[in-house]
């Protein structure tokens, strides 16, 4: 008797312990359900009603997450078609190209020449030399636009979207030209033709300088 007094007030002054050192979870901590991580945080038994509470929150966070990519999905859906459209609308506002020619005659640019060769039906044609061509032209009159001794002289916000569309149209090209050679002959057919744009504006661009003289 005197031997169990003592072992059973150790066993309940450790029980008692035990209760008083149990880890429990700070404001910092998650849900006493599972691993809380962070100062004063430990691993805390289950309970209550949190294995079923996980699932739903996972749920919610995942229709969250698919609502977001549709979101932002559909943004850029959107912006793509009104860049599209934008692009379009500018060529064919800019389709008269009655001095595209001239200037591409008197500067030594091949963009016609590139586009006549993509119309004609000849097999077996080297995509990757009309590319380099159109290349070297957009570089050209990329730097007759910004300059040229014009009163017009730089870039307008309608030029540089089509510089980023010419852009893009080489990307294009360089992701199709083995896989899909139709597709990269599509774009060297509109690169082609916004080059032209550019030899209508600054053919303009020179008449205008030419008739102020005159004027004067």
């Amino acid at each position: 008797m005197t031997q169990g007094g003592p072992t059973s007030g150790t066993n309940s002054s450790n029980y008692s312990l035990f209760n008083n050192l149990q880890i429990r979870p700070e404001r910092k901590c998650l849900k006493k359900w599972y691993l809380a991580l962070g100062p004063g945080c430990g691993i805390l038994p289950l309970g209550g009603d949190g294995p079923r509470r996980f699932p739903r929150a996972i749920g919610r966070l995942g229709q969250a997450m698919i609502v977001t990519v549709l979101i932002i999905g559909i943004s850029l859906a959107m912006f793509a078609y009104w860049f599209r459209y934008t692009v379009v609308l500018i060529l064919r506002t800019g389709a008269e190209a009655e001095y595209a020619s001239k200037v591409a005659a008197a500067n030594r640019l091949k963009f016609v020449e590139v586009r006549n060769r993509l119309h004609a039906p000849t097999p077996g044609q080297d995509l990757a030399r009309l590319h380099a061509a159109l290349r070297e032209d957009y570089q050209a009159l990329k730097y007759l636009l910004g300059h040229a001794a014009t009163a017009e002289a730089g870039y307008t916000a309608e030029q540089r979207l089509l510089m980023l569309h010419f852009r893009v149209l080489t990307l294009w090209f360089g992701a199709t030209r083995s896989l899909r050679p139709s597709a990269a002959k599509f774009a060297l057919l509109e690169m082609s033709g916004v080059l032209e744009y550019f030899a209508n504006v600054m053919g303009h661009r020179f008449v205008a300088l030419a008739a102020e003289p005159s004027r004067a």
